[in-house]
């Protein structure tokens, strides 16, 4: 897929996919764990969010140092989804994604050559229905970090190839023989790499 015309001005904003890809996505290799994405549950720890408490997401944002970014650019929107793990997820459908927060890094915060961190406290519900993009069991979240000189395309994220969105599968709440009632489908371990009709995992190092 193609990257987004309306950041094309931007060659110095980007998330990376896999670690040191430096913005370059490789849609051939697995792309849907960015480091660049990290939530962390108070209870289950990495890659599981738990239900009705707040869990801490932390988005990386790195700056190219010879990039050039759009005029009358101050900043870096930092907008975080979650969404059902299909193979193409949309911003602007409620029933493939939900915007959790959008948040800003402020340009003094974002040296060129440097990173820096955007946190987000997420609290899932569990009165969500399991097959919502914010309900129980598998889930990704995505991020779309850009300059705020510029407006993102709304109805596609222009995954994997876009340097400035990253995505991140994660799983919400307990699987459902932990009690977790339907979970909307099958529940996977942390690091699961796979869309709905795949199963292909990697672990966490």
């Amino acid at each position: 897929m193609p990257v987004d015309p309306t950041l094309s001005s931007d060659t110095a904003i980007f998330v990376e996919a896999i670690a040191g890809d430096g913005g370059t996505h490789d849609a051939s290799a697995e792309w849907r764990l960015s480091p660049d994405i990290q939530l962390t549950g108070p209870t289950s720890g990495l890659d599981r969010a738990d239900l009705d408490v707040d869990n801490t997401i932390k988005v990386t944002v790195h700056r190219k140092a010879d990039g050039t970014l759009p005029a009358h650019t101050y900043g870096v929107a930092v907008d975080l989804f979650v969404g059902n793990p299909v193979p193409e997820p949309r911003p602007d459908d409620r029933a493939s994604t939900v915007l959790i927060q959008s948040g800003f890094i402020d340009l003094s915060d974002l040296a060129p050559g440097s990173t820096a961190v955007n946190t987000i406290v997420w609290q899932p519900h569990s009165s969500t229905p399991g097959a919502a993009p914010d309900g129980r069991g598998q889930k990704c979240l995505i991020a779309r970090c850009y300059p705020d000189a510029l407006t993102p395309t709304a109805s596609s994220f222009f995954l994997p190839d876009d340097p400035h969105v990253a995505r991140h599968n994660i799983t919400v709440g307990p699987p459902p023989d932990d009690g977790g009632g339907d979970g909307g489908g099958t529940s996977e371990p942390p690091g699961w790499t796979g869309l709905p009709n795949e199963n292909h995992h990697i672990p966490h190092h």
